[in-house]
Formats: structure tokens, sequence, C-alpha cells
């Protein structure tokens, strides 16, 4: 499950060593901040989809643009993918690297003055695979 797709990104920051003071006392050694592109005035719409090995079939929407010109924007986005596995397990014939994911993320933001904003994020997260054993 670690190997979940960043689709839709604007930046990912590394922040290294002790991070209690910003992050809480579960930081110790360090963060990985992961923003997502914002809600824009102008209006795009991108679709994207792929096939691959192992019966991997992936599906990507996102669109953005304004719902009041200059003043509240949006930006929905979403990703399906299904992996089927390549590696299987021979006694009980069953594939173990399979996964399938869904995500869907909508965001909207309200520019009330030159200087404040508003925004608000909505995200569901559905991940179904094979759990990662490291030993």
């Amino acid at each position: 499950m670690l190997s979940q797709e960043l689709y839709d990104l604007a930046l990912v920051e590394v922040v290294k060593g002790p991070q209690g003071a910003l992050y809480g006392k579960n930081a110790i050694g360090g963060a990985i901040n992961i923003y997502t592109k914002e809600p824009t005035n102008k209006m795009s719409n991108r679709v994207k989809f792929g096939v691959g090995n192992g019966g991997n079939l992936q599906a990507q929407f996102v669109s953005s643009g304004a719902i009041k010109e200059d003043k509240v924007f949006y930006r929905f986005s979403t990703q399906y993918k299904n992996f089927d596995g390549l590696l299987t397990n021979e006694f009980l014939d069953k594939k173990v690297d399979f996964s399938e994911d869904f995500n869907i993320r909508g965001q909207i933001k309200a520019r009330v003055t030159n200087n404040f904003t508003i925004g608000a994020t909505f995200q569901h997260f559905n991940i179904d695979a094979v759990p990662l054993i490291i030993r």
C-alpha cells in the first residue's frame, strides 16, 4: 500500500530531524508534507487513461475553474487504479500483489478580500491491497 500514486501534485516538502514542535510527538525522524494543486480562476480539465502488465488499469480526472470569476474557485480530482498482480502464491493459487485504489478530492476556495481567503477540502481514499510485510 506504499505505492499510492501522487496525482495532482504541486509540492513535496521533506523536513529532516526532530519536528515534534511543529508536527507532534510522532515526528521524531522528520516529516514529509505533500501539497496538492489549489483551485484556480482559469478553467482547465484533464483526463488520463493507462493500461499495463498484470491487468493494470488506471483513470484520472482533474477539473478546476471559477464558480464566480475572481471570487470563488473549485478543484475536483479523482483517480481509480486496479492492478490484478504479477506474483502468484502457487500453494493457494492466488495473486499476492494485487491492489485496487480509488481516490477523490474536492476543494473550494473563496476570496473574501484581496488579503483574506477561505478554503475547504474533502478527501476520500479507499485502498484494497496486500499489506507490505518486511522481515
